[in-house]
């Protein structure tokens, strides 16, 4: 699933980034960091469509900062606020990842 989420990402988004798709990471979370816009209004939009996901990690939780681990990474801290956190979980399906990619469409 996300090869599925992160390929839609790249097909639909242009200038998105995805964090650290090269290294191992753990397979249920992607960060992607939004070209032109700040995580906060991105966070809105989705939810207005319907797609919950946030703008950092869990226990960072309601915080309007930009990550620290982002910009310990060496990202900007205009880069580090777009991050999104796309997270699937057991009953996630490729199903719900295509209503992503309509969402995703949308807001393009």
């Amino acid at each position: 699933l996300q090869r599925q989420l992160e390929q839609a990402l790249r097909e639909t988004v242009p200038g998105v980034e995805i964090v650290a798709d090269t290294t191992r990471r753990v397979s249920t979370i992607t960060c992607a960091l939004w070209p032109d816009a700040t995580a906060e209004r991105m966070v809105m939009k989705f939810d207005l469509k319907g797609v919950a996901l946030s703008s950092g990690s869990a226990c960072s939780s309601g915080k309007v900062t930009a990550s620290h681990v982002l910009s310990a990474m060496g990202y900007a801290p205009e880069q580090a606020r777009s991050a999104l956190r796309f997270s699937t979980g057991w009953n996630t399906t490729p199903e719900d990842v295509a209503a992503l990619t309509d969402v995703l469409q949308a807001l393009s």
